[in-house]
């Protein structure tokens, strides 16, 4: 395997921390709750008593994803996390 030099690794670290900062962003929304998560919360007819387990879980991914030598495993359970909202709002 060839490492990331130069560059690449600086693109892929700013990308990694882009993509937490949404998630994280997210995880804090549904922790501060508020007007508009609950009417998304219920505009999906989900429970309002999920936002703290989702923000737990979403939470949890996130640190995993971060720390180097478990963000393969990260990256797959935000993937699957993502693959999950998607399947809501349909």
């Amino acid at each position: 395997m060839v490492a990331a030099t130069g560059n690449m690794a600086w693109v892929g670290r700013v990308i990694s921390v882009l993509v937490s900062l949404v998630f994280a962003l997210s995880a804090f929304m549904k922790v501060k709750g508020g007007a508009e998560v609950m009417r998304g919360m219920a505009h999906l007819g989900l429970s309002e008593s999920l936002l703290v387990s989702l923000a737990i879980l979403e939470t949890s991914c996130v640190l995993i994803y971060l720390i180097p030598a478990t963000s393969i495993l990260g990256a797959i359970l935000l993937t699957g996390f993502i693959g999950g909202a998607i399947c809501t709002h349909l």
